[in-house]
């Protein structure tokens, strides 16, 4: 069965995945039906880097990735490859918030590959008709948001893998290393205290208190705010 009696028929592909020019056609007749009828659908884009790089090796995790795209997304929902260490999946009749769920839920089953493999993974998405009006804008949409992530500082200086202060350190160009700054890493498998946030955000009061003259701002939320909380006491005494 052709990919146009599919789309007439009002039934979509899935459970596999697909080539780049198979699902690059369906994102163009996905475009049309949400045309006529007057429904929203999405694409997102998984960006990979360092798997598909031409080795065996290489395509083996880009496929093992591809098996764990198509078995955490929906069925109705159809994924493909869109080039070297890229994987497209058009979200039939979803908008910008069901992609980002979408989204956390394809983090959550790549997040091993991450822990294992020297990968790091980007996701992109654009949503007709609030990012373009057909297909092509769409895929180029997502496809700048890619390019405008993977040159972001976050990724070029591998933020994520430092803590805030050497984050703070860093973007104010004074480094601090040794006893100003230490991994969280080193407390791991250690058991936290049930009173590990009260004592944190004590902690934080009284170094406000000990130097008031390194001005910010200190945000705390709470369900509910009452004089008993332990954060109001600490700042009654400071």
């Amino acid at each position: 069965m052709s990919i146009e009696t599919l789309i007439r028929a009002g039934a979509r592909p899935s459970g596999r995945f697909y080539d780049t020019a198979f699902i690059r056609e369906y994102g163009t007749l996905e475009s049309l039906r949400a045309a006529r009828y007057n429904t929203c659908y999405s694409i997102l884009l998984v960006d990979i880097e360092g798997a598909d790089n031409g080795t065996e090796d290489g395509k083996a995790v880009y496929a093992d990735i591809a098996s764990a795209v198509t078995a955490s997304v929906r069925s109705c929902d159809v994924a493909g490859s869109n080039g070297p260490g890229q994987i497209l999946v058009i979200l039939p009749e979803t908008d910008f918030f069901g992609t980002l769920l979408t989204i956390r839920k394809l983090a959550r089953a790549l997040d091993p590959f991450l822990s294992t493999r020297a990968l790091s993974i980007i996701f992109s998405h654009a949503t007709f008709p609030r990012d373009g009006k057909g297909f092509g804008e769409l895929l180029s949409r997502a496809s700048a948001l890619v390019k405008e992530k993977r040159s972001s500082m976050w990724e070029t200086m591998h933020m994520k893998d430092r803590i805030f202060w050497e984050i703070i350190a860093h973007l104010a160009s004074t480094p601090r290393r040794e006893f100003n700054s230490s991994s969280f890493d080193a407390g791991a498998g250690m058991e936290l205290s049930e009173f590990i946030v009260d004592q944190l955000n004590e902690l934080i009061v009284n170094e406000v208190a000990r130097a008031p003259q390194q001005r910010g701002i200190l945000y705390i939320a709470s369900k509910k705010i009452s004089s008993a909380l332990p954060i109001i006491k600490t700042l009654g005494l400071a």
